[in-house]
């Protein structure tokens, strides 16, 4: 891990050891997702797909595919190996018959909770994690990060 930016390093220097610890944390958090979907006996690309209906409730198999930067085929495919493990369900949605959603089941509703506990549990013993502050600098991050994924 890098350390702390000092107050006798240069600018460039703080900003550098900043990217690295950026870098950093989004290698650790693809390492957490890995081990999730290990622990979970599924795919990364499925835990993927479980965050974003978990965060943004049920989606059209379309919009899965787009969230994902999947095709169509490739999302159906998911979806189907997720329902095999109960973890996710298709219906028709009530607006258009024509749609058919992909919500989670309550398998996949708990297994989130869990994974959602690990992470609290994460920001209470991180010395520092639960400021205002801190909030602040990792959504101003995540803004700048998707700037760089405006799709995503």
């Amino acid at each position: 891990m890098p350390d702390p930016p000092a107050p006798d390093r240069s600018a460039a220097e703080r900003r550098s050891v900043a990217a690295a610890a950026v870098r950093d944390l989004i290698l650790s958090g693809e390492a957490f997702r890995a081990a999730v979907a290990t622990a979970m006996g599924t795919g990364v690309r499925e835990t993927e797909a479980i965050s974003y209906l978990r965060v943004r409730g049920s989606l059209s198999q379309l919009d899965l595919a787009r969230e994902l930067h999947l095709s169509p085929a490739s999302v159906t495919a998911l979806v189907d190996r997720l329902e095999r493990q109960g973890l996710a369900q298709r219906s028709t949605s009530p607006a258009d018959r024509r749609v058919t959603l992909v919500g989670l089941t309550d398998q996949a509703v708990d297994a989130a909770a869990r994974i959602w506990d690990v992470l609290l549990e994460v920001v209470a013993t991180t010395p520092g994690c639960d400021t205002d502050q801190t909030v602040d600098v990792l959504h101003a991050l995540a803004a700048q990060l998707r700037i760089l994924a405006p799709d995503r």
